[in-house]
């Protein structure tokens, strides 16, 4: 009896260790892969922030090679020619400067796309102020700018906070057929959001990222992504009413 008793309670103690074992097991293998998964998270938040560096930095680069070579020679070949019209050879003259003039308007529009000079020098604000003018005039859109706040935040987070308006506005523009839209900035605490609302067709944007096959939407995306930022839409049924909040 005493030795059936032993044998119970060896058989017991060894299925309760295999048990522990087992359970020892599942939690290292559930903690390697949570620690995997997470190792992986890192590397593409740090490839997708590399590759926006280097997109912002060439950027740059181009913007000044356009306006320091490129418009520095276009302007030079224009003072040739008004030496050449003030010699009295006039062929071609007016096609050759309007031409020349155009080249100038292109290499500026460029530029400016490139990297906004307004950005680092005036801000965030001026800078979609002027964008927005400009888009105005081409548009016939009532696009508005309002800050609510001061609005003091890093130049990286300038520099994708336009790219992601530009490319919301385009999208806009193309596909919503608008006739007024309004950016407002409100920042609380440490917490900037910005209401962008437009009178436009309606618009599901996380419904259109996953239709989506162009890079524009998901350019959006992968930027907010990297400012760790947040786009919710708030339901109206008269516009289109989406919210970024971001951490600043």
């Amino acid at each position: 009896m005493e030795i059936s008793h032993k044998i119970d309670f060896v058989f017991w103690l060894g299925t309760c260790l295999m048990v522990l074992l087992a359970l020892a097991f599942i939690i290292i293998t559930l903690s390697y892969q949570n620690r995997f998964f997470k190792m992986k998270k890192n590397e593409s938040d740090l490839l997708l922030k590399t590759s926006l560096d280097i997109e912002r930095t060439e950027r740059q680069r181009l913007a000044a090679d356009m306006h320091d070579s490129l418009l520095s020679d276009l302007n030079a070949v224009k003072v040739y020619l008004a030496i050449v019209k003030r010699e009295g050879i006039e062929n071609c003259y007016e096609e050759i400067k309007d031409g020349v003039d155009q080249a100038i308007e292109s290499a500026r529009h460029i530029s400016y796309n490139l990297m906004p000079p307004l950005l680092e020098s005036q801000g965030l604000i001026a800078t979609l102020k002027d964008y927005f003018k400009k888009l105005t005039v081409k548009t016939n859109i009532s696009f508005s700018v309002v800050d609510e706040n001061y609005l003091k935040i890093p130049l990286q987070q300038k520099y994708e906070l336009f790219r992601i308006l530009q490319e919301i506005t385009t999208n806009m523009v193309k596909h919503g057929k608008p006739s007024k839209c309004q950016i407002l900035f409100n920042t609380s605490n440490d917490t900037l959001a910005i209401h962008i609302t437009d009178d436009g067709l309606p618009f599901d944007f996380h419904k259109c990222i996953q239709l989506s096959t162009g890079s524009g939407l998901k350019n959006i995306t992968s930027r907010l992504q990297l400012l760790e930022a947040v786009l919710q839409r708030i339901e109206k049924q008269s516009e289109n009413h989406y919210v970024i909040f971001l951490k600043i």
